[in-house]
């Protein structure tokens, strides 16, 4: 086990598509911006950009997005429709999902949020995306990546952009991680990569890319 995939939004900056492509990265593509132009992508459901925007989740948008996919490209797998630091009742929305999308031939995730536990019930997905708050997402993520490869699941980590937290996500062994973050500036994209690689970087310092 181990950090080895990495997804990210839509990369339209010259500068960043080299590095994406020798380091294989993968796209994680929404309803508002679909659809993917990487050939390998996962398909988030669009609840948390909705919540951020302080919009309604737009269920017909994923329903479409989950026609495309199947007529097109399937993704690597799909985050379960859920709600965010919703707790239980996102897991009950999950469940009401998990099962045409499964017998549609997609992979599922599951996204943790807020005051969930690992549950026996959770053993049904393909992998555990965990999601959540910031803070909760970072005092759960370790027992979160255990509980996924103890079921023989991947562990997926959303919102890892930063140097420290890419440290934090290999150091649990999740599989695989998504942010744009990365994409907003040289400087960040230089610390993601420097945490990927595992250097040690005095974050004072200012880097550069080629």
């Amino acid at each position: 086990m181990g950090l080895t995939i990495v997804y990210t939004g839509r990369i339209t900056a010259n500068a960043f598509k080299p590095i994406a492509k020798e380091r294989r990265w993968r796209e994680m593509a929404t309803p508002p911006v679909w659809p993917p132009k990487n050939k390998h992508y996962a398909l988030d459901n669009g609840a948390f950009i909705a919540h951020r925007d302080g919009k309604e989740w737009d269920q017909a948008k994923y329903e479409q997005c989950l026609t495309w996919a199947e007529e097109n490209r399937m993704p690597d797998w799909t985050v379960a429709p859920d709600i965010l630091g919703g707790g239980w009742e996102s897991w009950q929305r999950s469940e009401e999902w998990r099962p045409q999308l499964q017998a549609r031939g997609f992979k599922v995730y599951l996204a943790v949020q807020d005051g969930m536990k690992p549950g026996k019930e959770m053993g049904v997905y393909d992998g555990i995306f965990v999601g959540g708050t910031t803070r909760w997402k970072l005092d759960t993520g370790p027992q979160w990546a255990e509980f996924a490869h103890y079921g023989r699941q991947k562990c997926h980590v959303g919102r890892v952009g930063t140097y420290p937290r890419v440290l934090w996500a290999a150091r649990i062994n999740a599989d695989s991680i998504d942010s744009n973050q990365m994409l907003w500036s040289k400087r960040d994209m230089q610390l993601f990569c420097d945490g990927l690689d595992g250097r040690q970087v005095e974050m004072g310092t200012e880097v550069t890319l080629p």
